[in-house]
């Protein structure tokens, strides 16, 4: 389980912005982009094997589903690394998530 909770911290790191917008400097998520963060995180809290990773994964998704709430819903990559900041898969070290 440890190559699989690297690589979805890797994964979630690097490619979540993807579908970001530029706000006058501020990289962000917003709209169907941030839902489907919402889905996917929560889709992953329920589903991964180990209970450790769906308990981080479980405070992941309420964090981003609360961030994509309201008439202003929008996450921003500051907030979305200092979520993934405070993730801790026991083992793996935050470094896995950067080139």
């Amino acid at each position: 389980l440890w190559d699989a909770e690297v690589a979805l911290l890797y994964s979630l790191s690097q490619g979540t912005m993807l579908k970001g917008i530029n706000d006058n400097g501020l990289l962000l998520l917003q709209g169907e982009p941030l839902e489907e963060l919402c889905r996917w995180t929560e889709h992953l809290a329920a589903l991964f094997p180990s209970k450790v990773a769906r308990e981080e994964l479980t405070t992941l998704a309420g964090a981003v589903c609360v961030a994509g709430q309201g008439s202003t819903a929008r996450l921003d990559r500051k907030l979305w690394n200092k979520l993934l900041d405070d993730v801790d898969f026991e083992d793996i070290p935050r470094e896995a998530a950067v080139d």
